[in-house]
């Protein structure tokens, strides 16, 4: 399983854990094993990887906010971890209660049935939503996707540059 742990110095660190309990022969819980290892420097690999991935796909794409949400979900997956799969779906329930809609994820963050004029509005109300759950890190996930850096500097100047 992964964590996000800040260490000391204010650093983040991505640590991949796993835990077992010692039992003594009655079969009672008498303590327990926990190994963590950092892997940070593997999961920046990742994200530079997707993120030059996404820069070259939007270079031959152009302007796709289907496409943006995709990238920024990806993003996020990979700096945040599994719970941005479920802030996603916050996003989905609570821009559908709100608005009366019907969008769905498909494929595990690909949102549809988001009407076409609407892209802009779902991606600004998806940045606020992340930026309630895990602040600044949201403008970390959205970093370089040239489609959305207009939405992304208006959520940026709603919240400052905390």
């Amino acid at each position: 399983m992964l964590i996000p742990w800040l260490t000391k110095d204010k650093k983040l660190l991505m640590m991949a854990y796993s835990g077992e309990s010692l039992r003594d022969a009655k079969g009672n819980v008498i303590g327990g094993v926990f190994i963590g290892r950092n892997i940070s420097a593997l999961q920046m690999a990742g994200i530079t990887a997707t993120k030059v991935l996404n820069k070259r796909v939007e270079e031959e794409v152009g302007k796709n906010y289907e496409l943006a949400t995709m990238m920024f979900i990806s993003n996020a997956t990979l700096i945040v971890g599994e719970p941005s799969l479920k802030i996603l779906q916050g996003v989905v329930d609570g821009y559908n209660g709100r608005f009366n809609r019907k969008i769905r994820i498909e494929k595990g963050i690909t949102p549809v049935n988001v009407p076409k004029e609407e892209w802009s509005s779902f991606i600004e109300f998806m940045l606020n939503t992340f930026y309630e759950c895990v602040g600044p890190t949201t403008f970390e996930c959205a970093e370089g996707i040239r489609s959305i850096e207009d939405i992304v500097k208006k959520t940026k100047a709603r919240y400052g540059d905390k």
